[in-house]
Formats: C-alpha cells, sequence, structure tokens
C-alpha cells in the first residue's frame, strides 16, 4: 500500500513539476511569436511579402492559438501574388478563427475576391488554349492536304510516265522521251512522294499535339510546386496540382 501511495505521490510531483516548467516555456514561445509578428508586419509594410509570410508562420508554428498570424500570412501572400497560396491560407485561417472576428470577415471578402479572379482567369487560360489547340490543328489539317496533293501529283506524273514507256522496247525506243528524261522524271515524281511523306509525318504530329492542347488541363501556376502551408501543429508540405 506504501508502494502504490508513493508512485501516485512521485507521479503528482512530476506532474506539478511539468506544469510549473512548461508555463514559463509557453510564455516564452508566445512572447517569441509576438515578436516574430512585429517584424513580420514591417516587413509587409516594406513589401518585403514572402520574408513576411516566412516570420508569420513562424509565429503561427510558435503560438498556434492565435490564428490572426495566418491571416498575416495569408495577406502577404496575397500581396506577392500567390493567389493559389493566398487562398489555402485564408481557408485555414477561417477554419481556426472565430466567424465574426474582424479579421474573419476581412478573410471572407479576400477570398471571395481571389476566388473570383482565379476563375475568371482560368476561363482565359482554356479559351486561349483553345485557340492555340485551333491553330495547331488547323496546321496539322492544311499540312495532311498537302501531303495529299503533292503525292496525288507525283503518283499521277509516274502514272503517265509508265504509259509513256508502255510500247518502249530496244528495237522500238520511244523517240519523242529519252532516257535522261525518262530517268529525271522519275526521280523527280519519287521525291516528291517522300516529300509527302514527311509532310504526313510533320502533319500526323501536329494534329495529335492540337488534340493534346485541346483536351488537356491548364495548370493555374500557383497550385503547381511545393507548398508550406501552417497546420494545427506545426507545418506540413504538400506538393500540390
Amino acid at each position: 500500500m506504501n508502494r502504490i501511495f508513493g508512485r501516485v505521490l512521485f507521479g503528482a510531483v512530476c506532474l506539478v513539476l511539468a506544469l510549473l516548467t512548461a508555463g514559463p516555456a509557453l510564455a516564452s514561445k508566445r512572447k517569441e511569436a509576438s515578436q516574430m509578428s512585429l517584424q513580420a508586419l514591417n516587413l509587409y509594410k516594406l513589401g518585403e511579402y514572402a520574408k513576411a509570410t516566412d516570420f508569420y508562420r513562424r509565429a503561427y508554428k510558435l503560438d498556434p492559438r492565435r490564428p490572426v498570424y495566418l491571416y498575416g500570412a495569408a495577406r502577404s501572400q496575397d500581396k506577392a501574388g500567390r493567389s493559389q497560396s493566398a487562398q489555402s491560407l485564408y481557408k485555414l485561417f477561417l477554419e481556426l478563427a472565430p466567424a465574426d472576428s474582424r479579421h474573419a470577415v476581412k478573410a471572407r471578402a479576400h477570398l471571395a475576391r481571389l476566388q473570383a479572379a482565379s476563375a475568371s482567369r482560368k476561363q482565359a487560360d482554356a479559351a486561349e488554349s483553345r485557340t492555340s489547340a485551333l491553330v495547331v490543328l488547323g496546321g496539322g489539317g492544311v499540312t495532311l492536304l498537302a501531303a495529299g496533293i503533292i503525292y496525288a501529283l507525283a503518283a499521277s506524273d509516274n502514272a503517265d510516265l509508265d504509259t509513256e514507256l508502255a510500247g518502249h522496247t530496244v528495237d522500238t525506243p520511244v523517240t519523242s522521251l529519252s532516257y535522261t528524261q525518262a530517268i529525271e522524271r522519275r526521280e523527280s515524281a519519287n521525291n516528291r512522294i517522300v516529300l509527302s511523306w514527311a509532310l504526313t509525318g510533320v502533319g500526323a504530329a501536329l494534329t495529335g499535339v492540337g488534340a493534346w492542347m485541346w483536351t488537356r488541363r491548364t495548370p493555374d501556376p500557383d497550385e503547381v510546386g511545393w507548398q508550406v502551408v501552417p497546420a494545427a501543429r506545426g507545418l506540413k508540405v504538400r506538393l500540390a496540382f
């Protein structure tokens, strides 16, 4: 019984000591986070938005009970033109902050503005991408048409030459067409056939590229790459697409 009591007493003492030591450490982290947020604000005013974002994130990591640091990071990314990252930070802030707080109202307004701008930009990018795809598809179609015409003309010349040489023998040569002329006409026709094959390959490639451009999803530059975002317990890294 005494042993059990001793263990309980020892555990209680350890708990009290842990609480006593955790209090000053927590207060120190909060103070450091507050100082970092002031540095971040100064950097924000100077236009150093990337550095300001970093300081706000570090402040939040030290004191995650103050989501207002996330709002500061979101505003910094917003000013830096990092729309997607700013939207992610605004959303995370709104998940943690009181819905009726002053910063939450502002965050919702900023988030709505960025989402509307992103939707408009994506529509414009999609239209531009479709236009480019049509141009490439048109180029492929024209190239294939040219290849077909060149091949048909060359094949026709070869057929005409075969007709003219149909009765040619050693004893009864075709006097209207010399050997040299026949060779030149045959080589010319065959060279054009080879050219038509090459153009067919180019046209097929252009058509394939155009079809890919038509169907592909145009990525948002802000969505691609590694993103480091604050989480409830520190920072998390993710590869966004």
